[in-house]
């Protein structure tokens, strides 16, 4: 079950976004479109034709191998499409020979009669490629585009203007949304105001019907069919705002008006072009980026997407390495976050009170306005967010029967006066936070041992490290290596051995309140030291689940203090019956001083149980304090095990300091 579970969640970590179907916004047709009409084409004589295919073939044999064009069909460097459908080609070779796939494109859109197109033509299932054939060759034959009525009703109602990428924050309650979600959304033609009604754009995993083993086994080795779906934006809204009240940040960029047509064009044709999902590298995001440098030459994010893992949040980093290409920036707070808002300036009778107007509606034991006549602007207006907070799975379930239900309250609302809109502080934006991958070095020493040790950590975020781009106490790690070299006392030989491997670590401190009741918890699945005696070179496996409360002391988290019961579970072929079971309650506290300079304090109390009738117990502090210094992305650090007590008593010899240096890139 450990093995199982270390595939399920490091590999569900990464997830993306599902959307349901819709279609595109096309291209205004051009007046040199115009100018050869579907007459003039069928004027010409076979011999013209074919005088022309010959001209124009010699060109595509060049051109199948521009960029332009392997772009468009997610073409590798050894001519083999990223695309795995065959709907996407119209070759039968097409999908791994990129001039085939141009002459028969060429081919069925090129000299067409009229009655001969209809929304299953080549010209409607790929107008995209259409357009860019057609401006390459100079054929004037867009505007044959006017008989694929499918297409033109989607391009009309999708109507770009621009387009956006949507970042969606970290939700460490869902798996597949931990690290955050990316997906791009189409915005209307002069509907300034009316955000709701644009469409987002998205590539996610079909995973209906698989269990948690072969969801994580598919999603590791690219076994999931990935589709390119859309919904209207409010949909979004209401399952990440309010649903999974997280913050919504809309990055609209700076592409040209033909970029944005060609790309909603794209999308028409990439509605019939599923691929291989991989939950770590060819994921919602990379696709994301894909589709831009797709359909715009001049933006090539090929270096960034070719890593072992493409993270959510980078590829927003990607944008800003192209001047001008983030064009401004939206910021959507969650309805969790618009809700600490608006109860800061109550006194916690009338907190009580929201809170007891919003659960006797729902459970519609209030159902006369009257009786909010002696209420507040304050309290109702908090009591409508409460409301859609703590019942936003409802809105989903049943939205109607949800809505009647508040009904009372907003007509005792609207009969009080009008108040300033409600504003909430806008966290750092996420692309400022530290890069994901760490390498460290330090120098450690106890009352028996000095060491030497390397680290390498492929990601994300600790405790304690800067809150820039983070405003959620959470911590995800993953591979996180620590290698020591280390001398013991009264020898003169060093020696190398693992000190640490974390598979997985994650923690999630929410705090909670009379208003909303959180768990708190921690998880930790690897390879470390023993933790009852801590010795140098005794190597076992780990997996611990923490749970508890966490309380914040300030309004911004910036110092928390947390109670948790611990449990571990070591396994190491010295113990006498191989496993060895712990528990412990834990109390932590966590501050940030500044942005970049942190503090992370533990005490614990252990009992240890090997199988057997002998139990034992123990007692830590712990303790690390961070600056990061954001101009060299480098950190510094010390931590220390200050005492270690044991059954028989406190082991000096096991107390430790350490010192280092860590870098992010």
């Amino acid at each position: 079950m450990v093995i199982r579970f270390i595939i399920i969640y490091i590999f569900l970590s990464l997830g993306c976004f599902v959307f349901a179907q819709t279609e595109i916004p096309p291209r205004a047709q051009s007046d040199a479109g115009q100018s050869r009409n579907i007459t003039q084409v069928n004027s010409m004589n076979h011999s013209e034709q074919n005088a022309a295919a010959a001209v124009h073939k010699a060109k595509l044999q060049a051109w199948s191998a521009s960029p332009r064009w392997r772009r468009l069909l997610y073409y590798n460097a050894k001519g083999k499409s990223e695309i795995a459908s065959p709907d996407f080609f119209l070759s039968p070779e097409g999908s791994v020979n990129p001039y085939k796939e141009l002459l028969a494109t060429y081919e069925q859109m090129f000299f067409q009669d009229a009655s001969d197109i209809d929304d299953d033509h080549a010209i409607c299932k790929f107008p995209a490629r259409f357009y860019v054939l057609d401006k390459e060759l100079k054929a004037n034959e867009f505007h044959k585009i006017k008989y694929c009525p499918k297409f033109l009703s989607f391009i009309n109602r999708a109507a770009g203007q621009s387009i956006s990428m949507v970042f969606s924050a970290y939700n460490l309650n869902s798996p597949s949304s931990a690290f955050g979600h990316t997906f791009l959304k189409i915005n209307k033609q002069g509907q300034e105001g009316m955000d709701l009604l644009n469409y987002g754009i998205n590539y996610a995993a079909s995973t209906e019907g698989t269990n948690p083993f072969f969801y994580a086994i598919n999603g590791l080795f690219g076994f999931f069919r990935g589709d390119f779906t859309a919904v209207p934006f409010y949909y979004k809204i209401r399952e990440y705002n309010d649903f999974e009240s997280r913050d919504l940040w809309e990055y609209e960029l700076g592409l040209d008006y033909e970029d944005v047509q060609l790309l909603t064009m794209h999308f028409w044709e990439l509605g019939r072009g599923w691929t291989w999902y991989y939950f770590l590298g060819k994921n919602c995001s990379y696709w994301a980026l894909k589709s831009i440098g797709a359909v715009s030459p001049k933006y090539n994010f090929d270096k960034d997407l070719n890593q072992v893992l493409v993270i959510p949040v980078e590829t927003i980093k990607s944008l800003y390495k192209y001047e001008g290409l983030v064009k401004r920036v939206k910021f959507r707070p969650s309805i969790n976050k618009q809700l600490l808002q608006s109860l800061n300036p109550l006194v916690r009778k009338e907190k009580l009170r929201v809170k007891q107007i919003a659960n006797d509606l729902f459970d519609e034991k209030l159902q006369d306005k009257e009786s909010l006549k002696g209420d507040s602007v304050q309290i109702l207006e908090t009591a409508m967010l409460y409301y859609d907070y703590q019942y936003a799975k409802s809105y989903i379930t049943d939205e109607d029967k949800t809505l009647e239900k508040k009904q009372p309250l907003l007509l005792a609302r609207s009969h009080k006066q009008k108040t300033p809109a409600l504003t909430v502080n806008i966290p750092s934006a996420p692309e400022t936070i530290h890069p994901p991958q760490r390498v460290g070095t330090s120098y450690r020493q106890g009352e028996n041992f000095k060491s030497l040790n390397l680290g390498y950590k492929m990601g994300f975020h600790e405790l304690y490290d800067a809150k820039d781009g983070m405003d959620v106490p959470i911590a995800m790690n993953y591979f996180d290596l620590n290698l020591q070299v280390y001398q013991l006392k009264n020898s003169s030989n060093w020696r190398v051995s693992l000190d640490r491997l974390d598979v997985l670590r994650i923690e999630a401190l929410s705090p909670t309140s009379t208003m909303d009741k959180k768990l708190s918890w921690r998880l930790r699945l690897g390879l470390g030291k023993n933790l009852y005696t801590y010795s140098l070179n005794e190597i076992v496996g780990v997996a611990s689940f923490d749970t508890g409360l966490t309380f914040s002391l300030t309004q911004d988290q910036s110092i928390l203090l947390y109670l948790m019961f611990s449990n571990a579970l070591e396994s190491s072929a010295r113990f006498n019956h191989k496993i060895r079971l712990s528990s412990a309650p834990l109390l932590g506290f966590k501050v940030h001083w500044t942005s970049n300079l942190a503090t992370l304090l533990e005490v614990r109390h252990r009992w240890y149980w090997d199988l057997g009738q002998q139990w034992q117990r123990q007692w830590q502090v712990e303790g690390t304090t961070q600056y990061y210094v954001p101009k060299f992305k480098l950190a510094a650090y010390a931590q220390g095990l200050f005492l270690h007590g044991h059954t028989e008593g406190l082991r000096l010899e096991d107390s430790h300091w350490e010192v280092g240096l860590r870098k992010f890139y």
